[in-house]
């Protein structure tokens, strides 16, 4: 099969997905339907320019009349076609975030309530962590970041973080701040990468107060569900274009 066959096959397999998945409007053209689903997120937003592309590709190489034994105006390049062909596969399987872009369970610098804060604090400059899960018995009960200490030190007054104190005592009076839920959500674990990213694309706007810095992947999709993934700002950042 030419390249130019493989993406006429291309085209017409994801114009009958999108179809399938857009059943009130069977008439309009590929490329309007492109532009209606790109408006929901997901790979039709990340890959409008692409799909928009092998729309025009398409209709060069099927309007332009030849036959079976003309060679077709032209032979679409192979590194374009196999970045058409990835295209397709993340929009007919879309990748889960716990495969392609979360930090696994086991990957994961995770504390308990009972951790010294210091310590922990000690761990997070020497790896360049921003922000730890607090875990217990393998469910997330919150996160700890400087964010944390400075709230603690604020709603305490006269409190001093000592080599004593458990990040337990301080996820105790940070957890009733609102602002500390805001910064983190819970996701199922068959979330799909494209869901994750829209999850922080949605909030590029907000201030950093409000901005989310991590999405975790329980098995409930809910915060009292065992952690399996977490994704970061960072690690949704390498999901390859």
């Amino acid at each position: 099969m030419s390249n130019a066959e493989r993406l006429i096959a291309i085209y017409n397999h994801l114009d009958r997905f999108m179809r399938d998945l857009d059943e009130k409007d069977q008439y309009i053209p590929f490329s309007r339907r492109v532009q209606k689903l790109a408006t929901h997120g997901g790979p039709f937003d990340k890959y409008k320019t692409d799909l928009l592309l092998l729309s025009d590709l398409r209709n060069i190489l099927v309007h332009e009349a030849y036959l079976d034994n003309i060679n077709p105006i032209m032979e679409p390049n192979p590194k374009l076609m196999e970045r058409f062909e990835m295209i397709y596969g993340r929009i007919i399987s879309p990748p889960k975030a716990l495969d392609v872009v979360a930090l696994k369970g086991h990957e994961i610098y995770k504390v308990g309530f009972d951790a010294r804060a210091t310590r922990v604090m000690e761990n997070m400059i020497r790896h360049g962590y921003a922000h730890v899960p607090v875990v217990e018995n393998e469910v997330v009960q919150g996160v700890f970041s400087e964010h944390s200490v400075v709230n603690f030190l604020t709603q305490m007054p006269g409190s001093t973080i000592g080599p004593e104190l458990r990040v337990g005592e301080i996820m105790g009076v940070v957890q009733k701040d609102s602002y500390q839920h805001q910064r983190y959500r819970f996701a199922h674990r068959d979330v799909t990468a494209f869901e994750v990213e829209d999850m922080f694309w949605s909030q590029q706007g907000q201030d950093r107060k409000g901005r989310l810095v991590a999405v975790f992947l329980t098995s409930t999709g809910k915060k009292g569900g065992m952690l399996l993934g977490m994704v970061t700002a960072a690690n949704i950042a390498g999901f390859r274009v």
